[in-house]
Protein backbone atom coordinates (compact mmCIF):
# COMPACT_ATOMS: atom_id res chain seq x y z
CA UNK A 1 0.00 0.00 0.00
CA UNK A 2 1.35 3.30 -0.79
CA UNK A 3 0.40 6.82 0.46
CA UNK A 4 0.81 8.64 -2.92
CA UNK A 5 1.07 7.50 -6.97
CA UNK A 6 4.38 5.27 -7.17
CA UNK A 7 5.88 4.71 -10.87
CA UNK A 8 7.44 1.32 -9.82
CA UNK A 9 6.60 -1.73 -7.26
CA UNK A 10 8.71 -1.88 -4.98
CA UNK A 11 7.96 -5.38 -4.46
CA UNK A 12 8.20 -7.01 -7.65
CA UNK A 13 9.75 -4.08 -9.45
CA UNK A 14 7.94 -3.80 -11.93
CA UNK A 15 6.75 0.01 -13.42
CA UNK A 16 3.12 1.42 -13.97
CA UNK A 17 1.98 -1.30 -11.86
CA UNK A 18 0.37 0.03 -9.24
CA UNK A 19 -3.33 0.75 -9.36
CA UNK A 20 -5.03 3.24 -7.23
CA UNK A 21 -8.18 1.93 -4.95
CA UNK A 22 -10.87 3.20 -2.55
CA UNK A 23 -10.99 2.28 1.18
CA UNK A 24 -13.30 0.14 1.72
CA UNK A 25 -15.12 2.27 4.38
CA UNK A 26 -15.80 5.73 3.59
CA UNK A 27 -16.86 8.01 6.64
CA UNK A 28 -18.87 10.27 4.76
CA UNK A 29 -20.83 6.95 3.51
CA UNK A 30 -24.02 6.91 4.84
CA UNK A 31 -24.28 2.94 4.12
CA UNK A 32 -21.18 2.28 6.22
CA UNK A 33 -21.87 4.73 8.98
CA UNK A 34 -23.02 3.46 12.40
CA UNK A 35 -25.98 5.08 13.74
CA UNK A 36 -25.53 6.43 16.73
CA UNK A 37 -27.71 9.28 19.25
CA UNK A 38 -27.02 11.02 22.25
CA UNK A 39 -29.12 10.37 24.94
CA UNK A 40 -29.81 12.11 28.52
CA UNK A 41 -27.02 10.82 30.83
CA UNK A 42 -30.13 10.11 33.30
CA UNK A 43 -30.68 7.39 30.96
CA UNK A 44 -28.18 5.40 31.31
CA UNK A 45 -27.29 2.48 34.17
CA UNK A 46 -24.62 2.82 36.22
CA UNK A 47 -22.41 -0.63 36.48
CA UNK A 48 -21.72 -2.31 39.71
CA UNK A 49 -17.99 -1.31 40.43
CA UNK A 50 -16.26 -4.60 40.55
CA UNK A 51 -12.68 -4.95 42.15
CA UNK A 52 -10.32 -7.86 42.18
CA UNK A 53 -8.29 -8.24 45.33
CA UNK A 54 -4.85 -8.97 44.63
CA UNK A 55 -3.89 -10.71 47.86
CA UNK A 56 -1.60 -7.96 48.66
CA UNK A 57 -2.96 -5.07 51.02
CA UNK A 58 -0.64 -2.44 49.76
CA UNK A 59 -1.25 -2.75 46.69
CA UNK A 60 -4.65 -3.29 46.70
CA UNK A 61 -4.87 0.16 48.34
CA UNK A 62 -2.54 1.89 45.80
CA UNK A 63 -5.35 0.95 43.18
CA UNK A 64 -8.15 2.70 44.87
CA UNK A 65 -9.49 -0.45 46.69
CA UNK A 66 -8.37 -3.26 44.32
CA UNK A 67 -8.16 -3.72 40.18
CA UNK A 68 -11.34 -2.77 38.63
CA UNK A 69 -13.01 -5.46 36.57
CA UNK A 70 -13.11 -4.78 33.46
CA UNK A 71 -10.37 -1.65 33.56
CA UNK A 72 -6.96 -1.67 31.58
CA UNK A 73 -3.70 -1.07 34.13
CA UNK A 74 0.15 -0.61 32.77
CA UNK A 75 2.33 -1.46 35.00
CA UNK A 76 5.72 -0.08 33.55
CA UNK A 77 9.32 -0.65 34.86
CA UNK A 78 13.02 -1.02 34.10
CA UNK A 79 13.83 -4.80 32.89
CA UNK A 80 14.62 -7.29 35.85
CA UNK A 81 12.68 -4.80 38.52
CA UNK A 82 10.60 -7.19 39.54
CA UNK A 83 7.10 -6.82 37.11
CA UNK A 84 6.56 -10.25 35.82
CA UNK A 85 6.61 -11.30 39.70
CA UNK A 86 4.77 -8.94 40.85
CA UNK A 87 1.74 -10.33 37.89
CA UNK A 88 2.50 -13.80 38.36
CA UNK A 89 1.90 -13.44 42.19
CA UNK A 90 -1.11 -11.40 41.22
CA UNK A 91 -2.46 -13.88 38.58
CA UNK A 92 -1.92 -16.92 40.84
CA UNK A 93 -3.53 -15.14 43.62
CA UNK A 94 -6.53 -14.48 40.99
CA UNK A 95 -6.76 -17.61 39.84
CA UNK A 96 -6.95 -19.34 43.08
CA UNK A 97 -10.25 -17.23 43.71
CA UNK A 98 -11.66 -18.83 40.48
CA UNK A 99 -10.91 -15.75 38.22
CA UNK A 100 -10.05 -17.03 34.55
CA UNK A 101 -6.99 -16.00 33.83
CA UNK A 102 -4.37 -15.98 30.79
CA UNK A 103 -1.26 -15.58 30.90
CA UNK A 104 0.19 -14.13 27.76
CA UNK A 105 4.10 -14.27 27.28
CA UNK A 106 6.79 -12.70 24.54
CA UNK A 107 9.72 -12.94 25.98
CA UNK A 108 10.14 -16.06 28.25
CA UNK A 109 9.51 -19.99 27.22
CA UNK A 110 6.84 -21.76 29.17
CA UNK A 111 9.52 -23.97 31.32
CA UNK A 112 10.46 -20.29 32.77
CA UNK A 113 6.91 -19.11 33.51
CA UNK A 114 5.96 -22.63 35.47
CA UNK A 115 9.04 -22.70 37.30
CA UNK A 116 8.77 -19.02 38.91
CA UNK A 117 5.01 -19.97 39.43
CA UNK A 118 5.90 -23.21 41.32
CA UNK A 119 8.54 -20.60 43.12
CA UNK A 120 5.53 -18.30 43.98
CA UNK A 121 1.94 -20.26 44.24
CA UNK A 122 2.57 -24.46 43.42
CA UNK A 123 -1.40 -24.85 43.40
CA UNK A 124 -2.50 -22.13 41.31
CA UNK A 125 -3.65 -22.97 37.69
CA UNK A 126 -4.15 -20.69 34.80
CA UNK A 127 -4.08 -20.74 31.27
CA UNK A 128 -0.67 -19.95 29.50
CA UNK A 129 0.34 -18.45 26.23
CA UNK A 130 3.40 -18.10 25.00
CA UNK A 131 3.80 -16.99 21.77
CA UNK A 132 5.03 -12.82 20.00
CA UNK A 133 1.79 -12.68 17.32
CA UNK A 134 -0.86 -10.64 18.05
CA UNK A 135 -3.24 -11.79 16.37
CA UNK A 136 -2.35 -15.61 17.91
CA UNK A 137 -3.27 -13.56 21.32
CA UNK A 138 -6.44 -11.79 19.89
CA UNK A 139 -8.05 -14.88 18.80
CA UNK A 140 -7.23 -16.36 22.10
CA UNK A 141 -8.98 -13.84 23.87
CA UNK A 142 -12.09 -13.75 21.19
CA UNK A 143 -13.02 -17.43 21.90
CA UNK A 144 -16.30 -17.87 23.50
CA UNK A 145 -15.50 -21.05 24.91
CA UNK A 146 -12.70 -19.94 27.46
CA UNK A 147 -14.42 -16.50 28.55
CA UNK A 148 -11.29 -15.65 30.18
CA UNK A 149 -11.97 -12.28 33.21
CA UNK A 150 -8.21 -11.37 33.16
CA UNK A 151 -5.40 -11.36 30.93
CA UNK A 152 -2.17 -10.53 31.84
CA UNK A 153 0.05 -9.35 28.50
CA UNK A 154 4.22 -9.71 29.50
CA UNK A 155 5.48 -7.57 28.21
CA UNK A 156 3.67 -5.27 25.38
CA UNK A 157 6.55 -4.27 23.31
CA UNK A 158 7.50 -7.80 22.22
CA UNK A 159 4.08 -8.52 20.50
CA UNK A 160 3.91 -7.81 16.76
CA UNK A 161 1.51 -8.19 14.35
CA UNK A 162 2.77 -10.54 11.40
CA UNK A 163 0.16 -8.66 8.72
CA UNK A 164 1.50 -5.76 9.58
CA UNK A 165 4.69 -3.66 7.90
CA UNK A 166 5.06 -1.79 11.71
CA UNK A 167 8.26 -3.26 13.37
CA UNK A 168 8.53 -5.13 16.55
CA UNK A 169 9.75 -3.23 19.48
CA UNK A 170 8.76 0.09 17.91
CA UNK A 171 6.85 2.96 19.36
CA UNK A 172 4.21 2.71 16.79
CA UNK A 173 3.60 -1.25 16.95
CA UNK A 174 3.95 -0.77 20.48
CA UNK A 175 1.18 1.40 20.18
CA UNK A 176 -1.06 -0.21 18.32
CA UNK A 177 -0.73 -3.18 20.36
CA UNK A 178 -2.39 -1.52 22.79
CA UNK A 179 -4.96 0.01 21.54
CA UNK A 180 -5.98 -3.86 19.95
CA UNK A 181 -5.99 -5.33 23.38
CA UNK A 182 -7.66 -2.71 25.49
CA UNK A 183 -10.47 -2.41 22.54
CA UNK A 184 -11.16 -5.95 22.34
CA UNK A 185 -10.99 -6.50 26.15
CA UNK A 186 -13.50 -3.54 26.90
CA UNK A 187 -15.61 -5.23 24.25
CA UNK A 188 -15.70 -8.69 25.92
CA UNK A 189 -15.29 -7.16 29.57
CA UNK A 190 -12.11 -8.91 30.30
CA UNK A 191 -9.23 -7.05 33.01
CA UNK A 192 -6.37 -6.51 31.25
CA UNK A 193 -2.78 -5.98 32.91
CA UNK A 194 -0.16 -4.86 30.58
CA UNK A 195 3.57 -5.15 31.42
CA UNK A 196 5.64 -2.15 29.57
CA UNK A 197 9.63 -1.77 29.91
CA UNK A 198 10.82 1.37 30.52
CA UNK A 199 13.19 3.41 27.92
CA UNK A 200 16.66 4.15 28.14
CA UNK A 201 15.69 8.10 28.08
CA UNK A 202 13.26 6.99 31.29
CA UNK A 203 9.83 6.68 29.26
CA UNK A 204 7.49 4.04 28.98
CA UNK A 205 7.87 2.56 25.35
CA UNK A 206 8.27 5.75 24.12
CA UNK A 207 7.51 9.43 24.90
CA UNK A 208 4.10 9.06 26.78
CA UNK A 209 2.68 6.42 23.65
CA UNK A 210 0.11 4.15 25.12
CA UNK A 211 -0.96 6.34 28.83
CA UNK A 212 -3.55 7.79 27.18
CA UNK A 213 -4.88 4.46 26.48
CA UNK A 214 -5.25 2.72 29.74
CA UNK A 215 -7.19 3.39 32.79
CA UNK A 216 -4.45 2.91 35.56
CA UNK A 217 -0.60 3.90 35.46
CA UNK A 218 1.66 2.36 37.98
CA UNK A 219 5.70 2.54 37.60
CA UNK A 220 7.40 0.14 39.40
CA UNK A 221 11.24 1.27 40.33
CA UNK A 222 13.76 -0.11 42.54
CA UNK A 223 15.31 1.62 45.81
CA UNK A 224 18.36 1.96 46.48
CA UNK A 225 18.25 -0.02 49.94
CA UNK A 226 18.64 -3.48 48.17
CA UNK A 227 15.65 -5.31 47.75
CA UNK A 228 13.26 -2.79 48.09
CA UNK A 229 11.17 -2.23 45.39
CA UNK A 230 8.39 1.17 45.34
CA UNK A 231 5.40 1.06 43.44
CA UNK A 232 3.83 4.61 42.07
CA UNK A 233 0.25 5.39 40.43
CA UNK A 234 0.34 8.31 38.59
CA UNK A 235 -2.91 7.95 36.66
CA UNK A 236 -6.01 6.00 38.50
CA UNK A 237 -9.20 6.59 36.87
CA UNK A 238 -11.14 4.63 39.42
CA UNK A 239 -9.19 6.37 42.58
CA UNK A 240 -6.68 8.83 43.66
CA UNK A 241 -3.00 10.12 42.56
CA UNK A 242 -0.32 9.73 43.38
CA UNK A 243 -0.31 6.98 45.71
CA UNK A 244 2.64 5.36 46.94
CA UNK A 245 3.59 1.78 48.44
CA UNK A 246 6.77 -0.19 49.24
CA UNK A 247 7.50 -4.21 48.63
CA UNK A 248 10.63 -5.87 50.09
CA UNK A 249 11.45 -8.51 46.84
CA UNK A 250 12.44 -12.03 48.36
CA UNK A 251 12.68 -15.82 46.74
CA UNK A 252 8.84 -16.07 47.70
CA UNK A 253 7.47 -13.29 45.90
CA UNK A 254 6.84 -9.74 46.94
CA UNK A 255 6.25 -8.98 50.68
CA UNK A 256 5.53 -6.31 52.88
CA UNK A 257 8.82 -4.60 54.42
CA UNK A 258 9.65 -4.49 58.09
CA UNK A 259 7.31 -1.16 59.51
CA UNK A 260 9.32 1.88 60.38
CA UNK A 261 10.30 2.02 63.28
CA UNK A 262 8.57 4.84 65.70
CA UNK A 263 11.43 6.76 66.71
CA UNK A 264 14.10 6.96 63.20
CA UNK A 265 15.84 9.99 64.99
CA UNK A 266 16.87 7.02 67.64
CA UNK A 267 19.79 5.69 65.80
CA UNK A 268 21.25 9.01 64.97
CA UNK A 269 23.41 11.86 66.73
CA UNK A 270 23.20 15.25 66.88
CA UNK A 271 25.70 16.51 63.74
CA UNK A 272 25.14 19.85 61.79
CA UNK A 273 23.42 19.60 58.75
CA UNK A 274 20.54 16.93 59.41
CA UNK A 275 16.80 17.36 59.17
CA UNK A 276 13.72 15.29 59.37
CA UNK A 277 10.90 16.28 57.41
CA UNK A 278 7.62 14.11 57.03
CA UNK A 279 7.00 13.59 53.85
CA UNK A 280 3.79 13.13 51.55
CA UNK A 281 3.68 9.79 49.36
CA UNK A 282 -0.51 10.03 48.63
CA UNK A 283 -1.89 9.23 51.30
CA UNK A 284 1.06 7.93 53.55
CA UNK A 285 3.71 9.62 55.05
CA UNK A 286 7.13 8.67 55.78
CA UNK A 287 9.80 10.78 58.09
CA UNK A 288 12.88 11.48 55.83
CA UNK A 289 16.22 12.49 57.07
CA UNK A 290 18.18 15.30 54.72
CA UNK A 291 21.53 15.73 55.01
CA UNK A 292 23.40 18.76 53.70
CA UNK A 293 27.25 19.51 53.60
CA UNK A 294 28.80 23.28 52.68
CA UNK A 295 32.50 23.98 52.36
CA UNK A 296 34.40 26.72 50.76
CA UNK A 297 35.62 26.51 47.28
CA UNK A 298 39.13 27.73 47.82
CA UNK A 299 39.65 29.01 44.25
CA UNK A 300 37.19 26.64 42.41
CA UNK A 301 34.16 27.27 40.85
CA UNK A 302 31.02 27.06 42.97
CA UNK A 303 29.12 23.84 43.04
CA UNK A 304 25.51 22.21 44.00
CA UNK A 305 24.97 18.81 44.19
CA UNK A 306 21.73 17.10 44.68
CA UNK A 307 20.34 13.61 45.17
CA UNK A 308 17.02 12.78 45.54
CA UNK A 309 15.88 16.63 45.27
CA UNK A 310 15.52 18.71 42.39
CA UNK A 311 18.93 21.08 41.90
CA UNK A 312 17.13 23.92 40.42
CA UNK A 313 14.47 23.83 43.52
CA UNK A 314 17.29 23.86 45.60
CA UNK A 315 18.96 26.76 44.14
CA UNK A 316 15.77 28.91 44.48
CA UNK A 317 16.16 27.73 48.32
CA UNK A 318 19.68 28.91 48.56
CA UNK A 319 18.56 32.34 46.53
CA UNK A 320 16.18 33.15 49.60
CA UNK A 321 18.33 31.69 52.43
CA UNK A 322 21.29 34.46 50.78
CA UNK A 323 18.46 37.11 50.84
CA UNK A 324 16.80 36.98 54.47
CA UNK A 325 20.06 35.29 56.20
CA UNK A 326 22.76 37.65 54.29
CA UNK A 327 24.28 34.58 53.64
CA UNK A 328 26.64 33.40 50.13
CA UNK A 329 26.11 29.72 49.86
CA UNK A 330 25.99 30.02 46.33
CA UNK A 331 29.70 30.80 46.08
CA UNK A 332 30.37 27.93 48.12
CA UNK A 333 30.32 24.05 47.42
CA UNK A 334 26.58 22.84 48.57
CA UNK A 335 25.86 18.97 48.63
CA UNK A 336 22.38 17.88 49.45
CA UNK A 337 21.13 14.23 50.15
CA UNK A 338 17.27 12.55 50.78
CA UNK A 339 18.68 9.63 52.82
CA UNK A 340 17.59 6.10 51.97
CA UNK A 341 17.55 6.63 48.32
CA UNK A 342 14.02 8.62 48.37
CA UNK A 343 13.35 11.15 46.04
CA UNK A 344 11.78 14.40 47.09
CA UNK A 345 8.80 15.58 45.17
CA UNK A 346 6.71 17.27 48.01
CA UNK A 347 7.34 21.17 48.20
CA UNK A 348 6.52 20.91 51.98
CA UNK A 349 9.96 19.40 52.37
CA UNK A 350 11.50 23.21 51.55
CA UNK A 351 11.51 24.20 54.93
CA UNK A 352 13.41 21.12 56.28
CA UNK A 353 15.82 21.83 53.23
CA UNK A 354 16.30 25.31 54.17
CA UNK A 355 17.02 23.79 57.69
CA UNK A 356 19.65 21.60 56.76
CA UNK A 357 21.58 23.97 54.92
CA UNK A 358 21.44 26.55 57.12
CA UNK A 359 22.17 24.25 60.07
CA UNK A 360 25.73 23.02 58.12
CA UNK A 361 26.26 26.72 57.37
CA UNK A 362 26.68 27.91 60.68
CA UNK A 363 27.70 24.46 61.74
CA UNK A 364 24.81 24.38 64.07
CA UNK A 365 23.18 20.98 64.95
CA UNK A 366 19.34 20.64 65.31
CA UNK A 367 17.58 18.88 67.91
CA UNK A 368 16.73 15.03 67.15
CA UNK A 369 13.18 15.17 68.62
CA UNK A 370 12.62 18.44 65.87
CA UNK A 371 11.13 17.88 62.61
CA UNK A 372 9.96 20.88 59.99
CA UNK A 373 7.87 20.94 57.53
CA UNK A 374 6.46 24.18 54.83
CA UNK A 375 6.79 25.24 51.27
CA UNK A 376 8.47 28.48 51.20
CA UNK A 377 7.96 31.07 48.47
CA UNK A 378 10.46 33.77 46.65
CA UNK A 379 9.32 36.48 49.34
CA UNK A 380 10.70 34.14 52.45
CA UNK A 381 7.33 33.19 53.93
CA UNK A 382 6.53 29.99 54.73
CA UNK A 383 2.75 28.62 53.36
CA UNK A 384 0.57 26.82 54.98
CA UNK A 385 -0.48 23.41 54.16
CA UNK A 386 -3.80 22.09 53.54
CA UNK A 387 -2.57 18.29 55.26
CA UNK A 388 -0.92 19.94 57.89
CA UNK A 389 -2.64 18.45 61.08
CA UNK A 390 -2.49 15.90 59.46
CA UNK A 391 1.53 15.67 59.28
CA UNK A 392 2.14 16.92 62.90
CA UNK A 393 -0.08 13.96 64.49
CA UNK A 394 2.09 11.30 61.70
CA UNK A 395 4.99 13.37 63.42
CA UNK A 396 4.73 13.02 66.82
CA UNK A 397 3.74 9.29 66.44
CA UNK A 398 7.32 8.99 65.10
CA UNK A 399 8.70 10.51 68.55
CA UNK A 400 9.21 13.80 67.22
CA UNK A 401 7.93 16.26 69.78
CA UNK A 402 8.95 19.59 68.46
CA UNK A 403 7.32 20.46 65.22
CA UNK A 404 8.07 24.12 63.10
CA UNK A 405 5.50 24.50 60.12
CA UNK A 406 2.76 26.68 59.89
CA UNK A 407 -0.54 25.53 60.94
CA UNK A 408 -3.37 25.94 63.86
CA UNK A 409 -3.96 23.09 65.77
CA UNK A 410 -7.78 21.81 66.33
CA UNK A 411 -7.75 23.46 69.68
CA UNK A 412 -7.32 26.51 68.34
CA UNK A 413 -3.43 26.71 69.63
CA UNK A 414 -1.50 28.41 66.90
CA UNK A 415 2.35 27.24 66.16
CA UNK A 416 2.76 29.87 63.60
CA UNK A 417 5.93 30.25 61.65
CA UNK A 418 4.85 32.15 58.53
CA UNK A 419 8.56 33.44 57.68
CA UNK A 420 11.71 31.30 57.14
CA UNK A 421 13.59 33.87 59.57
CA UNK A 422 10.92 33.08 62.25
CA UNK A 423 10.83 29.34 61.85
CA UNK A 424 14.71 29.26 61.84
CA UNK A 425 14.82 30.82 64.99
CA UNK A 426 12.02 28.11 66.17
CA UNK A 427 14.78 25.78 65.43
CA UNK A 428 17.72 27.78 67.30
CA UNK A 429 19.30 28.76 63.62
CA UNK A 430 18.75 32.15 63.63
CA UNK A 431 20.00 34.10 66.30
CA UNK A 432 22.79 37.15 66.90
CA UNK A 433 26.31 35.91 66.42
CA UNK A 434 25.63 33.20 64.61
CA UNK A 435 27.53 33.30 61.11
CA UNK A 436 27.47 31.30 58.06
CA UNK A 437 31.15 29.48 57.65
CA UNK A 438 33.39 29.85 55.20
Amino acid sequence: MYPKWEGRCFGCGSWNSIEAQRNSYDGRSSENRLVLRSECVSSYIEDPEVRYRSGISELDRVFGGGIVQGSSVLLAGEPGVGKSTLATQIGSYLASSGVKLLYASGEETPGQIVSRVKRLSPNSAFSLLCTQDLGTLLSELSRDDQRYELVVVDSLQAFSDSESTLSAYGTNQTRANAQALSSLCKLKGITLLLLGQITKDGSVLGPKAIEHLVDVVAYFERSKEGNVRALEVHKNRFGSTPEFAEFALSSSGLELPPEEPMGVNSGGKVAPGRSYVPISYGSRYRMTEIQALISPCYGESPKIYAEGFEVRRLQMLMAIIDKELSFSLQSKVVLLQVVGGRTIRDQGGDLAVAAALVSAATATPIGMDLCSFGELSLLGEVRPMGDALARRSFARSRGFNTIVSNVVDIDGVEHVCDSLVQALDAMGLHRSGLRAIG
